[in-house]
């Protein structure tokens, strides 16, 4: 018994890893998934990368702080990787937002039960998109990939460099929200343009009174740009999203 604890030691770290990666990546972290269930597969995805790295043994410490250290390393090691890929996905999510503002449509936010976010139409709808562009591009397999390449490279228990992991999310947030401007900028442009249009014309023949008109141009514009815009943008969004894994 005594020469199974450093690898049970070992699977229990590498299983607190892969929870955190299972908790905030897309995906794997849905709400709607039971809990009962995303325990059982964050079990056994942790199985397949310890045993795959060739079943790392950690000497188990005498002390109860190292030992908490060491779950808390790995959590948040687990929680950084999650979360990298979240913030390049849910740019999407944010420049539907925008286009839903300007297109006149934020009047219709609703209660979003995955994020627990008030959310609108436009915005789930490229969260929905993204996904799937993500899910056929093989998003889940890359998080498995990473994982089992950092149980090779950051064996369990040696966990380092915190900081380093620190402002690299302050990084990775910050190319999201810039991401998420990228992306809406093309129907803000759009329905900007039809506002001028409309501008243009009214000014031109006051007496038909085209300033009624402004919401239906908003819609007509911010449309034809949705339908040209936002295949190859949420596409490559997902595309952006591969390479957020650290070490992928």
């Amino acid at each position: 018994m005594e020469a199974l604890a450093p690898v049970a030691y070992g699977f229990v770290l590498v299983f607190f890893r892969t929870a955190a990666l299972m908790i905030t990546a897309p995906l794997f972290g849905i709400r709607s998934l039971p809990a009962q269930l995303r325990v059982a597969l964050s079990a056994c995805v942790a199985f397949v990368a310890f045993t795959g790295a060739g079943l790392p043994q950690v000497a188990v410490p005498a002390h109860l702080g190292v030992l908490l250290s060491d779950v808390a390393l790995e959590t948040v090691l687990g929680l950084f990787a999650g979360n990298a890929v979240r913030f390049a996905l849910e740019a999407a999510a944010s420049a539907g937002q925008l286009t839903a503002q300007a297109m006149g449509l934020g009047y219709g936010a609703m209660l979003d039960p995955l994020n627990g976010a008030e959310s609108t139409a436009l915005g789930q709808l490229f969260r929905m998109l993204v996904l799937a562009a993500a899910l056929a591009l093989g998003l889940h397999r890359e998080a498995v990939g990473w994982l089992a390449n950092s149980v090779t490279q950051i064996p369990p228990g040696t966990v380092t460099g915190l900081a380093d992991l620190a402002r690299s999310s302050i990084v990775q947030a910050l190319e999201a929200i810039a991401l998420s401007v990228r992306l809406g900028f093309p129907f803000l442009a759009a329905v900007t343009l039809g506002h001028l249009v409309l501008g243009l014309v009214g000014r031109a023949a006051q007496q038909l009174h085209f300033s009624n008109l402004g919401f239906s141009v908003s819609i007509l514009f911010g449309g034809g740009a949705l339908w040209v815009v936002a295949p190859p943008m949420l596409r490559a969004c997902a595309q952006s999203a591969l390479h957020y894994f650290p070490g992928g």
